[in-house]
């Protein structure tokens, strides 16, 4: 890459994203142009052009010319808040979910989750609807970023079985989750340490990013916990074992990515479609 040429990146529209990307809109749009783009929007295409993706940690796991940058990811260690299962039954008695478009690595840990661990047959649907609209039709719904911290802060939540993906991981594997990574195809050591520095900065400021989130929790305490406690940035030796794992997990139980346009989407309970994922 020439000297003169600016870093195409994008990133999801999520709050908790920002001590990733904070920092890097100080940047001189000379050096980097920046896109906030939905996950459902991004394919394995989008790597022609960008030159780092902040996505779903699936997609370097099943594409042999996607790498991630190391060291720096969104993780959870137990309980991630943001992602979840909104339940009308015990765990143990769903057998259908009502999946989201907006994670691929979402919807195959959720299928990890009881193919191999709760060892039961459940059949996923792709759904758009709310998670009150999903639940006329699936036993359960995948819910996922602020649309989650927003339904399990509100008092319909108290209506639910909530389980939490990160927390049910770590209850079978003792490791923690990588949900998201800085993706590429070609190497850049001068972006790699631009992402790395907006990572040590954007780490700083958590008391901003809690304030941020303050429309979500409804509670500044709740706000700094879930930057403090149930999210950290950096990639160590169990997260890294933790992806190795998932990795392994993906390929037992043959789960492929399903872009957008793969996706059968349902409106009405005669429309619905189950998707082998």
């Amino acid at each position: 890459m020439k000297n003169s040429e600016p870093y195409y990146i994008c990133h999801p529209p999520f709050i908790n994203v920002q001590p990733l990307v904070y920092h890097l809109y100080n940047y001189s749009c000379k050096h980097i142009v920046i896109d906030s783009v939905l996950p459902g929007e991004i394919s394995v295409d989008c790597f022609n052009r960008y030159n780092a993706i902040l996505m779903s940690s699936c997609f370097s796991l099943e594409n042999d010319d996607i790498h991630y940058y190391k060291n720096i990811g969104i993780c959870s260690d137990r309980t991630v808040y943001s992602v979840a299962l909104f339940s009308k039954v015990p765990l143990e008695d769903i057998s259908t979910v009502s999946l989201t478009t907006q994670s691929q690595t979402s919807i195959r840990l959720c299928q990890i989750l009881f193919n191999e661990y709760i060892n039961k047959n459940v059949a996923f649907r792709i759904r758009p609807g709310t998670v009150s609209e999903n639940l006329r039709y699936t036993d359960a719904a995948l819910l996922i970023g602020d649309k989650c911290i927003s339904e399990r802060v509100s008092k319909n939540s108290e209506k639910y079985y909530i389980y939490d993906l990160g927390e049910l991981w770590n209850k079978y594997t003792d490791l923690p989750f990588v949900w998201a990574l800085w993706q590429y195809k070609t190497y850049d050591e001068k972006l790699y340490q631009i992402l790395s520095e907006a990572k040590e900065i954007g780490t700083s400021k958590v008391d901003l990013f809690s304030n941020m989130m303050n429309n979500y929790f409804r509670n500044n305490d709740n706000a700094d916990n879930y930057f403090r406690h149930n999210l950290h940035y950096t990639l160590g030796e169990r997260e890294e074992r933790a992806i190795g794992l998932f990795k392994n997990l993906i390929e037992k139980h043959y789960l492929k990515l399903v872009m957008p346009s793969k996706i059968a989407k349902s409106n009405t309970a005669e429309e619905e479609k189950t998707v082998v994922l």
